[in-house]
């Protein structure tokens, strides 16, 4: 299956891959039975990383339940220092609230730094398509 990117930039409902616009009412079921929601996310910096130059690519590891749910959530690789400089609480608080593909596995690249303009969450389930989504600063 080709790879598919979706770009965000606040809170959206998507609709699955194979379900092509079709003005139908918001809320609406689409054809696959599947909609992604994705909450935008507020992360701030921690007062010393508000000071400090700081760079770093946070990778996630989790699942989704049978309804798509965030089940598990948890720090898979990164720096003992990223929790003094960025907000983790507040990220993981927010993917908490996402609702992506049934039973999926997945694995989130949260790039974050001082000196960046945007930030990006990079999700890629084992099922459903990729999404990410661009924090600006």
């Amino acid at each position: 299956m080709p790879s598919r990117c979706m770009i965000l930039t606040g809170l959206l409902t998507l609709l699955a891959p194979n379900a092509a616009p079709s003005g139908r009412p918001i809320g609406e079921d689409s054809p696959s039975g599947v909609t992604i929601e994705i909450e935008a996310c507020s992360v701030g910096l921690t007062e010393a990383g508000r000071s400090a130059r700081y760079q770093e690519v946070l990778i996630y590891k989790g699942r989704t339940d049978a309804a798509g749910a965030i089940a598990d959530l948890a720090l898979h690789r990164g720096s003992d220092v990223a929790s003094r400089f960025v907000a983790l609480d507040d990220l993981e608080a927010c993917i908490r609230n996402w609702r992506l593909g049934a039973n999926s596995q997945l694995h989130i690249a949260f790039t974050v730094g001082t000196s960046l303009g945007v930030w990006t969450i990079d999700v890629s389930p084992s099922e459903g398509p990729r999404v990410v989504v661009r924090l600006p600063r």
